[in-house]
């Protein structure tokens, strides 16, 4: 019993000072083979599930007063450009015009609950990449 312990517990160390030669290992590996879902399982891994929201946003932590920020920056961003009624509607008729040219018809109407549901299938602590944009913000508001 006492040389299979001292053999498991070798093994456990020698694994812990190779643990990134290992990780290495296992990304090459995931590229090599064009493993894309492989590879992302590894990253997730090593990253493990550090993923959430500030609490804070500009100073504010109480949720009403973020999310009257959010209102406040998006009111000033949609109306920071002016706008002429009849070139939007011109707009609006060319874009469903360019709809029915590709074959869709009334079906490409987005509905809120259809919005409701695909945000609801959305993972937890998913995100961009980029913008630093989280399927959590979503999760929050729905």
């Amino acid at each position: 019993m006492r040389p299979t312990r001292a053999a498991y517990h070798y093994a456990i160390r020698n694994v812990r000072r190779k643990e990134e030669e290992i990780q290495r290992e296992r990304f090459a590996q995931c590229m090599l083979n064009n493993d894309s879902r492989n590879f992302w399982a590894e990253v997730k891994k090593i990253r493990g599930n550090r993923g959430g929201r500030s609490r804070i946003i500009d100073g504010m932590s109480n949720d009403s007063c973020i999310a009257d920020a959010f209102v406040q920056s998006y009111k000033r961003l949609f109306t920071s450009v002016p706008y002429d009624k009849s070139d939007m509607q011109d707009l609006i008729h060319e874009n469903c015009d360019h709809l029915t040219r590709l074959g869709y018809n009334e079906d490409y109407l987005v509905k809120i609950d259809e919005v409701r549901q695909a945000v609801s299938l959305l993972k937890a602590f998913k995100g961009d990449g980029k913008f630093e944009l989280s399927s959590d913000h979503f999760h929050t508001c729905w």
